[in-house]
């Protein structure tokens, strides 16, 4: 992922030094971020192979590996990074023997912070030409243009800073008003990495192409993963920017098969009020709890809204208790619609609808409670539960967590009170069979049957004699058997309709259940 700040990596063993230099210096402006701190050499070096920082910033006495040792090290294993040395020792010969391993300059303590700041600014430029020297590519330009734009809509920069660093890049800039657009990945926090990557390069691909009809567009991410759009608000006025955010939201919807929700900031009068602009359409994303995902939503709609925040009583709290109790699972969820339908009409504001859906998931669970240990087993704990509501987008998927958790309630005491409990394993089969190709893991499932995942994983290897990992990889390997022999599909698109991303894992998976590889599956079958 390209990081939008150069990364800076204190090294010293005295920990004051390390705290003052965080404070001294606003690293922020300079378009820097600490990354880590070590206090000797030997620790430095494991963080700068996980972290890559582009500056080090190193005393040159210290215990286990020195500075200079550590600096042998970097230039022996062919590290491009740029080296201050801290010294409370005016020893030319010392200086010199580090300049032979390319250090770009030396400091005394105590350290002033002009000093110091003088060489960092420097450090950053030189930064700068050389990515655009030694890396002739889009690659390098949009880590300079990410950088150079997150600082300005975070408001870091001067003016001058910002203008020389815009013509360095051939960016035009004019005086004319400007609107931010930020476009969010709905449910980016449930993603991995490889995933997010994915999809904020695809997002950008459709922006970049529906925007190209259009002159002096400026889009890039953000440091939280959303792209970020400046139009011209001469070129693109605000119904036009409504008509482009909708067409955004579509293309991915139509195309990528996800949603995204779109904050549309007002419009501001030159280029350095920017960040006014951002600031409020990452305040109109925030909307998304109660507008729901893949809404267009305009700062302006929202910005006069005051939310209760005061607290939700629930005066119906018995009436749905009662009907749980009485497991009418219809009484039951239309109670409960009813109660979401008016916290969404009074106006309420997210911290207060929150914590209205927890005291009414502690109403739901102290029926289950009223059958003891064993029955709370069988659910997620309450901690479980109030971190999905508190962590919910929207409204919405608290109210279908609240139902589905109260569905399950019913079911589970209906189960006891009948006597002829179902067996969980039966249903868990079934939905891997149906859901094989997707994202089916033992967290995901244990969620969508509101169960403890420990407890799922438990119960399905008593009922089944079989651990979930292993059934599920059993059940893919079968369907992956049956499309190689039945398919034109290519080996590694038999892996991907399968539910497996990673072709070497793909294969391993099927020789282990099969005892052969899938290329010797296939030829076997037509030998046979």
């Amino acid at each position: 992922m390209i990081r939008n700040m150069y990364k800076v990596l204190l090294v010293d063993d005295e920990m004051i030094i390390r705290q003052g230099l965080r404070v001294l210096i606003d690293w922020r402006s300079l378009g820097l971020e600490i990354i880590g701190e070590a206090e000797n050499g030997e620790s430095a070096l494991k963080l700068i192979q996980e972290c890559k920082p582009h500056i080090l910033i190193t005393d040159v006495k210290m215990p286990k590996m020195s500075g200079l040792e550590l600096i042998k090290k970097i230039t022996e294993m062919g590290l491009n990074i740029k080296t201050i040395i801290i010294s409370g020792y005016n020893d030319f010969a010392y200086v010199k023997e580090a300049l032979k391993y390319g250090v770009y300059d030396y400091i005394l303590k105590p350290i002033r912070e002009s000093d110091i700041v003088s060489i960092l600014k420097d450090v950053v430029r030189d930064i700068d030409h050389t990515i655009i020297r030694s890396i002739n590519s889009n690659e390098s330009e949009k880590l300079m243009k990410d950088n150079l734009f997150n600082r300005l809509i975070n408001n870091s920069i001067t003016i001058i800073e910002f203008l020389e660093k815009a013509r360095f890049l051939n960016i035009s800039v004019s005086d004319k008003p400007y609107r931010v657009t930020t476009v969010e990945i709905d449910g980016s926090s449930d993603l991995d990495g490889e995933e997010l990557e994915y999809r904020r390069f695809s997002i950008n691909n459709i922006c970049e192409e529906l925007l190209e009809k259009y002159s002096n567009i400026i889009t890039f991410h953000d440091r939280s993963n959303r792209q970020v759009i400046i139009t011209n608000d001469n070129e693109i006025d605000k119904n036009c920017i409504k008509l482009v955010a909708a067409e955004i939201r579509d293309c991915v919807k139509k195309f990528l098969d996800f949603s995204v929700t779109i904050g549309i900031g007002s419009s501001v009068g030159s280029i350095m009020e920017i960040s006014k602009s951002y600031s409020e359409s990452v305040k109109a994303l925030k909307e998304k709890f109660l507008c729901g995902k893949g809404s267009i939503i305009f700062y302006e709609n929202i910005q006069n809204k005051h939310p209760d925040e005061s607290g939700i009583s629930i005066p119906d709290s018995e009436k749905i208790r009662h009907s749980v109790m009485l497991l009418n699972k219809e009484s039951s969820i239309g109670e409960i619609k009813k109660y979401f339908e008016t916290i969404k009409e009074k106006g309420f504001g997210k911290t207060s609808i929150i914590q209205g859906c927890v005291d009414l998931f502690f109403i739901l669970f102290s029926v289950v409670k009223e059958y003891g240990n064993k029955s709370i087993d069988a659910f997620p704990n309450e901690e479980e539960v109030l971190g999905t509501i508190s962590s919910s987008e929207t409204i919405e998927e608290i109210e279908e967590t609240i139902i589905g958790f109260t569905v399950r309630i019913i079911d589970y005491l209906s189960s006891i009170r009948e006597d002829k409990h179902e067996r969980i394993s039966d249903k868990v089969v079934k939905y891997i069979r149906e859901n094989y190709s997707k994202n089916v893991t033992l967290k995901s499932v244990a969620k969508h049957f509101y169960l403890n995942p420990a407890y799922l994983g438990r119960i399905f290897k008593e009922e089944t004699g079989e651990l979930f990992s292993d059934f599920v990889n059993r059940v893919r390997v079968e369907e992956a058997g049956k499309l190689l022999v039945t398919s034109d599909c290519k080996i590694y698109e038999v892996a991907h309709k399968c539910g497996y991303k990673d072709i070497d894992y793909f294969r391993s998976t099927f020789k282990k259940v099969t005892g052969i590889t899938p290329a010797e599956f296939i030829k076997r079958r037509k030998q046979a």
